[in-house]
């Protein structure tokens, strides 16, 4: 599931809606340890920067940082697991 979630999250990143990638992201961190999702969230601004209003900044890996972040305590709490799948 973690893969197959990961898999469709990096086919938004690079054919995609960028609200894909966001919803991926959370999808996987509500369960597991999303550390992939750093990886998505970079490859998506290197290929939507030159053409987004962002001023350089790289919007999508703070996002997907923000939602690993947060939802860490709320992924703790719902589910007892040790985040390996």
């Amino acid at each position: 599931m973690r893969g197959f979630i990961f898999l469709a999250t990096l086919l938004c990143a690079l054919f995609g809606p960028w609200w894909g990638v966001l919803i991926g992201a959370t999808a996987v961190s509500l369960r597991y340890r999303a550390y992939e999702m750093l990886l998505v969230g970079a490859i998506a601004d290197v290929l939507w920067l030159p053409n987004s209003l962002a001023w350089g900044m790289p919007l999508m890996l703070y996002a997907t940082i923000a939602i690993i972040w947060i939802l860490e305590p709320v992924r703790r709490e719902l589910f007892i697991t040790d985040g390996l799948g």
